[in-house]
């Protein structure tokens, strides 16, 4: 395993790590694939308006409250359970709502640097320079559709109103019924072009790596 990577991460332990602190970000997924990380910003907080040229990404809201803006779609509320997902060349920001901070764990392609809204001034990144360019692109955002767009796993996956499956177009929601645990010399399974990590929404699991 090569930090942050591990195999197995407790949120209780993360949040332990940040007591006192109104927003941080960690880390805790980082390959040549994806780059996984938890993010708590303050109450009242806003993000800058950006976007991902060419990828897709998303983020699984973890408590608070938080309006998420996209271009395309009208504001809308995000809180724990609600997974977002926004389309590459697709302008977001999200602001806190309330008196507590919200946290969420976000997940990007690897590599993949945002490009900031001409009104914003671009976070430095170390060894990367932005520069001002022009883009011309339609009078009017297409419209998107909101049932591809977020879901509230809690309200709309548990009580079978929606199937989990893939909404994500970067990964699955996987629920299933409990089963047995796989006899010790079950060699399970591996994957020979990518890592592959999880994100518990409900339940536990037992893994045997």
């Amino acid at each position: 395993w090569v930090a942050p990577n591990r195999p197995h991460y407790k949120l209780s332990e993360i949040l332990a790590s940040h007591a006192g602190q109104a927003a941080w970000s960690q880390t805790v997924v980082s390959d040549t694939h994806w780059t996984g990380r938890f993010i708590q910003l303050a109450p009242g907080e806003k993000t800058k308006r950006l976007f991902y040229a060419d990828t897709e990404m998303f983020w699984v809201v973890q408590s608070g409250q938080m309006r998420v803006s996209i271009d395309g779609l009208e504001p809308f509320i995000a809180e724990k359970s609600v997974i977002v997902q926004v389309p590459a060349r697709t302008t977001f920001s999200m602001e806190v709502l309330g008196t507590a901070p919200a946290l969420r764990f976000e997940v990007t392609h690897a590599g993949e640097m945002p490009v900031y809204a001409a009104e914003e001034t671009p976070t430095p990144i170390p060894g990367y320079e932005y520069v001002r360019v022009g883009y011309t692109g339609p009078a009017t955002p297409p419209t998107l559709n909101p049932d591809q767009i977020y879901l509230n796993f809690d309200r709309d996956v548990i009580s079978g109103k929606r199937p989990a499956g893939r909404f994500l177009k970067a990964g699955s929601l996987i629920r299933c019924a409990t089963i047995p645990t796989p006899p010790a010399d079950d060699q399970g399974h591996w994957h020979v072009e990518t890592n592959e990590f999880y994100f518990i929404m409900e339940g536990s699991l037992n893994y045997l790596l």
